[in-house]
């Protein structure tokens, strides 16, 4: 065989395709390397070089700043056959590669002058060399022409689609010495075969479910449910990691589930997040395995977004790839915010006003003539603002509500009932603060302190010793928790120590503690370098050493206080500090 000089890559077939692969199907997702299609730069998770050659070979990448994959055969000596230099694509455990698009171009040198020629795909199982396992191949040989621009841009004649593989885990491109014999050192340092990755788009299979134990929380107990409700689980996956929880309802009768709620498992500093150049799948990545493998997941429902009534609920989550788990469910679920009246209890009524109020009018007036009669069957305890509220640690907020007869009329002189119940799994109702009395306009009003999350429950009786509430109503609010972070010192040199405290401002915290986060600022992105579980008592340290610093170097940190299912607060992070260090 001769010599031949030439830039290899892989593919299953030696047609090129302009194609545009279609959106991720059910069990697969999408993972862009350098670039999207687009254009926009994408991380190159999974990518490694592959070298051969002598070490003036060199692999390069320029990708983080708007560049390529890059490799180039040196021609300064003389390359053995067989000698290459390019890049490696692996699918992360337990995938495999469905198929790909590659926007790449190439040249190559050959012994009568220079020649531009397009790079080939191979796909290798097991080896990455050009005998046997290259697919499409190109060089001077061959009389192989250009195909392509060496360009770092994303341009329609440098795409190659692979068409549709099975079972393949790896992909590699390289520039490449193919044959028996050595080839001749070029002399000026001009490359005998350069190649250049612009983009990179793989469908990546993930065939495994997640799978859940764990499962506890209010949505999964008996009775009946008002407010905010919880579930609480711990799930695994294998693959592309945990992406989605969902809340599923069904009306009695009805044959389709609709998805009440839908939310993130974890955005895995910002991994686990759509890139969005499909509009047909959600499940677009620049990462191999964007989402967390292991997580103890909370998801919310708020019922009062839902009519009163009987239902079917389901629970479930996905993993980043589209496959499912049910998590709870289908089961019975009865939602009842504002129950119906109950009969009244006429004897034990007296003929005052509730609360013991007499006279105002009992005559038919509308809905701004106030009575102390006893209330009708319609009475109603209506809500004045939002019924959902997300507050910030130490803030407090206003519950108001207007109590009105079956006839719109308000009802002066009453006694609410102000109950709360703690947003953790078992908690109980207890008194918020003692009963309120409506006015003459049928409301009451009420600064609820700062506090917890939990739901408040204000409720009506027209005789304290009726069994049942005529009016109810609910207000759920979340309360994000709150740290304190320090830094042991503002100013190091390299090799120095930086020690971490904080304390869990947000009571109470469960026995077992609360995991907080530290992260630091690396680029553009926040990323944990390090996880403590508090004490009881809400305190807990860390520390960090730098090793790696030049010069004078500033670097920002924060924690992060995740959710717990004993602790009733919301996630959270601290204030930011910074600290110099000169290398």
């Amino acid at each position: 065989m001769s010599v031949y000089r030439f830039v290899i890559a892989s593919a299953l077939t030696v047609a090129v395709f302009l194609a545009t692969a279609a959106p991720a199907d059910a069990g697969q997702y999408l993972v862009y390397g350098c670039k999207t299609r687009a254009g926009k730069i994408a991380p190159t998770d999974g990518w490694s070089a592959e070298q051969t050659a002598d070490a003036y070979s060199v692999a390069s990448n320029g990708c983080s700043t708007g560049g390529s994959l890059g490799a180039a055969l040196s021609g300064i000596r003389d390359q053995p056959a067989g000698a290459r230099v390019g890049w490696q694509f692996a699918a992360p455990p337990d995938t495999s590669i469905d198929y790909f698009d590659v926007w790449r171009s190439a040249r190559t040198i050959t012994s009568q002058g220079d020649v531009n020629a397009t790079p080939t795909e191979y796909t290798s199982w097991p080896s990455a060399n050009f005998t046997p396992d290259a697919r499409e191949w190109c060089g001077a040989a061959w009389q192989c022409t250009a195909r392509g621009t060496l360009t770092d841009g994303v341009v329609a004649e440098n795409n190659f689609y692979s068409g549709q593989l099975s079972g393949i885990t790896e992909v590699h491109f390289a520039a490449a010495c193919a044959g028996t014999t050595t080839c001749p050192a070029r002399g000026g340092g001009v490359p005998m075969a350069e190649l250049r990755i612009q983009a990179f788009q793989v469908a990546l299979n993930d065939a495994s479910d997640p799978t859940v134990d764990g499962v506890r929380g209010t949505l999964t107990e008996a009775g009946t449910h008002e407010g905010v409700e919880s579930i609480s689980f711990n799930a695994k996956d294998k693959g592309a990691g945990l992406y989605h929880s969902f809340v599923d309802v069904r009306k009695a009768g009805e044959a389709n589930f609709t998805t009440a709620v839908t939310v993130p498992v974890d955005t895995n500093d910002g991994k686990c997040v759509e890139l969005d150049y499909w509009a047909g799948t959600d499940r677009e990545f620049g990462w191999r395995v964007p989402c967390k493998l292991s997580v103890a997941e909370s998801v919310d429902l708020d019922t009062t977004k839902l009519a009163d009534g009987t239902y079917e609920l389901r629970v479930r989550v996905e993993d980043a790839a589209g496959n499912g788990a049910v998590v709870h469910g289908p089961r019975s679920f009865k939602i009842d915010n504002l129950p119906g009246p109950q009969p009244a209890t006429g004897s034990s009524s007296p003929g005052s006003g509730p609360g013991g109020s007499g006279g105002g009018s009992s005559g038919g007036g509308g809905s701004s003539v106030a009575t102390s009669v006893p209330a009708s069957n319609g009475s109603r305890l209506v809500l004045s603002g939002a019924r959902h509220r997300s507050l910030g640690f130490g803030r407090a907020t206003e519950v108001a509500a207007t109590l009105r007869d079956g006839a719109g009329r308000a009802i002066s002189g009453a006694s609410v009932a102000v109950m709360e119940r703690m947003s953790v799994p078992g908690a109980n109702w207890v008194p918020a603060r003692a009963a309120l009395t409506t006015d003459a306009d049928g409301r009451v009003r009420w600064t609820a302190p700062p506090g917890f999350s939990r739901r408040i429950r204000l409720a009506y009786r027209a005789n304290p010793a009726d069994a049942s509430d005529l009016a109810t109503t609910v207000l759920g609010l979340t309360v994000r928790s709150k740290t304190t972070l320090k830094g042991s010192r503002s100013f190091l040199r390299n090799g120095g120590t930086l020690r971490f405290t904080g304390r869990l401002l947000s009571r109470p915290v469960p026995r077992t503690g609360v995991v907080v986060e530290l992260q630091a600022r690396v680029e553009n992105r926040w990323v944990t370098f390090n996880t403590q579980r508090t004490g009881s008592d809400g305190r807990w340290k860390a520390s960090y050493r730098f090793r790696a610093t030049s010069g004078l170097q500033t670097y920002r940190f924060r924690a992060r206080v995740r959710r717990d299912t004993g602790f009733p607060y919301e996630p959270s992070l601290s204030k930011r500090i910074s600290v110099r260090v000169r290398g």
